[in-house]
């Protein structure tokens, strides 16, 4: 199974991976649901692209392949019987169908939060960059986001505007009980 977080950067992808990853780890291991019991990957894609996908700059194109060779990456992971949680801004639906059709089993947890509270949370610096034109193509700024829930199955939006990072990762936990998925 893979969980695939996604949303602008700054929504709170890598903290509610890392909180569900913690979280998976303390189960019991004779829990009956796939996600629990089978051992799990993290996969931050600020990471990946730094290494794995250092050739990848941040055209349209390029977000396409970064997002594309974590995919297969989950298909491998998979195919050994490993379970990804995925931090991905994947700002296309092209990559989200990509996603449902190689991967099969995976739920999409979609982040929002608005522009302006991004924007001032600014963890990263990327959008003060952005607005000195330091970089280009930052998704949802001077680049596309399509948002929300388009292309995946099995999903579900949190608000991370309104919620801390703690009740953030209680409706996700919930979420993924209520649907049998840990």
């Amino acid at each position: 199974m893979v969980i695939w977080i996604y949303g602008m950067s700054g929504t709170g992808k890598t903290t509610l991976a890392e909180k569900l990853f913690d979280y998976l780890n303390i189960l019991p291991w004779t829990t009956r649901h796939e996600l629990s019991r089978n051992q799990r990957v993290l996969i931050d894609a600020d990471y990946i692209r730094k290494t794995l996908n250092e050739d990848l700059g941040f055209s349209e194109k390029d977000k396409k392949e970064n997002a594309k060779r974590i995919i297969h990456m989950c298909e491998l992971l998979k195919k050994n019987e490993l379970n990804s949680i995925v931090c991905c801004i994947t700002p296309y639906v092209e990559s989200r169908l990509l996603a449902m059709k190689v991967l099969k089993d995976i739920v999409g947890i979609y982040l929002d939060c608005s522009f302006r509270t991004l924007s001032q949370r600014d963890s990263s610096g990327l959008y003060k960059k952005s607005k000195l034109g330091k970089i280009k193509n930052l998704a949802g700024v001077d680049s596309d986001f399509e948002y929300r829930y388009q292309g995946f199955d099995k999903w579900t939006l949190i608000d991370t505007e309104k919620n801390n990072a703690e009740m953030t990762f209680s409706i996700l936990k919930n979420y993924l009980e209520s649907n049998n998925y840990v």
